[in-house]
This record gives structure tokens, sequence and C-alpha cells, in this order.
């Protein structure tokens, strides 16, 4: 099992050797894609030197900005979900400065871009006994998504991410037709023939690599599925079972959209917001009088067209925004919402295209069942780009 860092909140370990007193470490660091012992390079992607003259042996160094330069947040071919990171040091002392260093064994560690919460304690989280995530919450999940509600439009797929280490069995109970599932690599992968339907189990497996790490269990087909329909998703070894209860949202008056975001796994999820959309367009510029008098060489006289700008606009840049509601959802989508509003990277997806965006809300009330009785969401977004063309 890896050990697992989020490498959005602080990777801070310390290279140290109890024995001795050393006033200058260096500490080469690797990052690489693939697999953590055949595809690890050769040379150091970093090397760094620290010095002590304090006498403790102690040498803290912070490596999760180091490991998020080689992870891609982006969307579709373009992503690296995961890296590995490790370190490996070597120690001199103040009468052999440059000598015969001590070496201590190094640690490897693969990285997603997700975070803990404060509450859950420090980096890194262990790979583990899925159980045990009850009374140790930093633990990674097979399940990598907070809610076990899943709402889904007839028509359109659902895509679950799964932490492949766990090596889960997931299968299906529906008392509706058959639809097509498989386990794949990446969350914008499609249907192809050779996906098996929900009356096959599926066994999530781990080669090793750090681009199998995450996958999707990607459902094609649910114009067959039922509201109430289950997932079960269990690691046998261990005899932990997730239920899935998928929902569904009925006949949507308004254009749905699926709200694509990176949530605090390091994993992509999705949310539906299925009812009223509100779309706005942003426009700003500068403007100065300038002079429009023509001149005549032939009479002493002057004009000018009335046709041309005298208040003249320039610098015109513009954005457009839009306005998302849920439907009424259960409670336990407030931390996907929270995630979402916390999440650097996410995109829209109006079921033609996919754009990138922000949330520009700020701020949000986190509702819940016993205050509010019926739970809904409204939320900005400010497309991540100018709408003039200006990509330089």
């Amino acid at each position: 099992m890896s050990s697992i860092a989020n490498v959005r909140s602080p990777l801070i370990t310390n290279p140290s050797l109890t024995i001795g007193t050393y006033v200058r470490a260096e500490i080469e660091v690797r990052i690489w894609t693939g697999t953590s012992i055949s595809d690890k390079p050769a040379t150091p992607t970093y090397t760094l030197i620290k010095y002590n003259d304090s006498g403790d042996n102690n040498f803290p160094i912070e490596l999760a900005e180091l490991a998020r330069d080689y992870i891609y947040t982006d969307y579709y071919t373009e992503a690296v979900d995961a890296v590995w990171i490790r370190y490996d040091a070597d120690y001199y002392t103040a009468s052999d400065p440059a000598g015969s260093p001590s070496s201590t064994g190094g640690k490897t560690w693969l990285c997603f871009d997700g975070y803990g919460y404060f509450e859950e304690g420090i980096n890194p989280r262990e790979s583990s006994n899925p159980a045990a995530l009850s009374s140790v919450p930093s633990i990674t999940p097979q399940l990598l998504q907070d809610n076990t509600t899943i709402y889904f439009i007839k028509g359109k797929d659902i895509k679950i991410p799964i932490f492949a280490e766990s090596l889960a069995t997931i299968n299906y109970s529906s008392g509706g037709a058959t639809s097509y599932w498989d386990a794949v690599d990446d969350f914008w992968d499609t249907y192809d023939v050779s996906w098996a339907t929900t009356a096959t189990t599926i066994n999530i497996t781990d080669n090793g690599n750090s681009n199998q790490k995450i996958q999707y269990v990607n459902i094609t087909g649910t114009e067959n599925l039922s509201d109430g329909d289950t997932i079960i998703i269990a690691n046998t070894p261990f005899s932990y079972i997730t239920t899935i209860t998928l929902r569904e949202i009925c006949a949507p008056k308004f254009i749905p959209y699926r709200v694509i975001f990176y949530n605090k796994y390091g994993a992509l999820q999705d949310i539906w917001f299925d009812k009223k959309s509100v779309e706005t367009l942003n426009v700003t510029s500068s403007s100065y009088n300038r002079n429009i008098i023509e001149f005549s060489n032939t009479t002493p006289t002057q004009s000018y067209s009335v046709y041309k700008h005298f208040n003249k606009k320039f610098d015109v840049k513009a954005n457009e925004s839009i306005t998302l509601n849920t439907g009424f959802i259960t409670e336990d989508i407030n931390e996907p919402i929270k995630q979402l509003l916390m999440s650097e990277s996410v995109w829209i997806d109006d079921g033609t295209n996919v754009y990138p965006v922000n949330v520009s809300t700020q701020s949000l009330q986190i509702k819940k069942n016993i205050n509010t009785k019926l739970i809904s969401y409204t939320l900005d977004f400010i497309f991540a780009y100018d709408k003039i063309q200006n990509v330089r």
C-alpha cells in the first residue's frame, strides 16, 4: 500500500539522524510518473541543501509545492492526476563537511492534488484498511467522494471515482433493464462495446502505474436505470462496504448543466444543476474624446462628420458568467458543494461543450434538513476566459 500525500496541503518531512552531529544535508528529490520502483529516475529532479548549526540533526523540508509542479489538473488528455515523490538524504559533519556522508533510507509518496481538513490532522495519510475510516478520517477511502447519493439524468453517463489500491469489488442492484459499465482510467472515457452489463461484477485492479491509481466507474445507457437503484462497493479483505444510492432527476424543464471539479481527494467529481440558469455578459472599456474636425485646403471653414465617434471606446473586454441552481437534494451533497467552492479546477458541461469556469460565489450558507426542510443551492460561475479571444 502506498503512502498518500494530498499536496494541496503541506507535505513536511524531516530527514534526520539521531546519532552524531551533522551541519549539512544534501537531499535528493525525485518526482515521476509510472510505477514507484521501475520508473524511478536515476537523476534527481531537485537537490536541496540544508544547513543546521543547532546540533539537533533536524533538516525539515516541504515537498508539496514541488510535487504540484508536476500534477496537471486539466481536462481531457492534458491531465496528470498523480505523481510519485521521493527523497534520499546524505549528511555531513562539521569536521568532515565535504567527506564521506552518512545516509538514511528515503521515503516515497503517491501524490494527489487533494487536501485534508485541519481537523483531520497533518499530511500525509496512509492507504490502509478502509474499515478504519470511522476512527481515522485521513485514511484514503475506496470511494473518492464523500456523498453516497448520486443524482443522475436518464441518458447521461454516471461517473464514480474509485481508489485503485482498495481493490474494490463493485456490484449493481436494479429492478430495471440492463445498462453498461466499466472501470476506466480517465473521467472523460466514453462507452466501448467491450463494456460489461450491470449484471456483471467489476473488479478494480491496480497495476502500480500512477495513471491508474484513480479510476472511474462509468455507467452508460442510463435510460434503463431506476430511481433507488444501488451500487455496492466492497473491499473483501477488510469486510468494508459502501452503498451508493442513485436518485433520478426527472425530465428537467431547464437545460441541465453538469459541473465537474477536482474534489478534496484529487479526483474528478460532478454535480448536476438542473433548475433555472441565468447567463450574464459583463463588459468593461475605456474611452477618450478624439478630434474629428475635418480641415479644408480650399476654404477657411471646418466641419466634422456626425457619423464619427467623438467619444471613442477602446480596450473593450467582456466576460460571461452564469448562475446555476440545483434541484432539491439530500443533505449529503453538502460536502461536495463545499469542495466545489474550494476547488481550483472547475468546468461546466452543457451537454455539447465543456467550458473552464471559476466559482465566483465566495460565501454560502450550508443548509440542513432540520432547518430548511428542502435543500437546494444557487451558485455563480464566471467563465475562465475573455469573451473576445485575446490569448497570446
